[in-house]
């Protein structure tokens, strides 16, 4: 087993006990539950990782497909005052 098998099943166990519903929603996009959704990780013409699904034969991006990291920038820079908390939680589909 290679780290990203033991971090997935790592991951997967986690959810299954703490968040059982979260898990049954996610299993559901799994290849081998609905080969109907395909998940990949390619390149973005700017050299970074993007995030993409295919559906139904369409190719649809999660991540701009150009630069998924000038995207992020720019999706920060509209918090403009972040200063005046103590903290700040984002939540969403990333790349890390």
């Amino acid at each position: 087993m290679n780290s990203i098998e033991k971090i997935n099943i790592d991951n997967i166990n986690f959810l299954t006990e703490c968040f059982p519903h979260v898990w049954e929603v996610i299993k559901e996009y799994r290849p081998e539950e609905n080969p109907e959704y395909r998940f990949n990780v390619e390149k973005a013409k700017s050299g970074a990782f993007t995030l993409t699904v295919n559906q139904s034969g369409k190719t649809l991006y999660i991540h701009s497909k150009y630069d998924p990291e000038q995207e992020a920038e720019r999706l920060v820079a509209q918090f403009t005052e972040v200063s005046k908390y103590r903290q700040i939680f984002f939540y969403g589909v990333g790349l890390g």
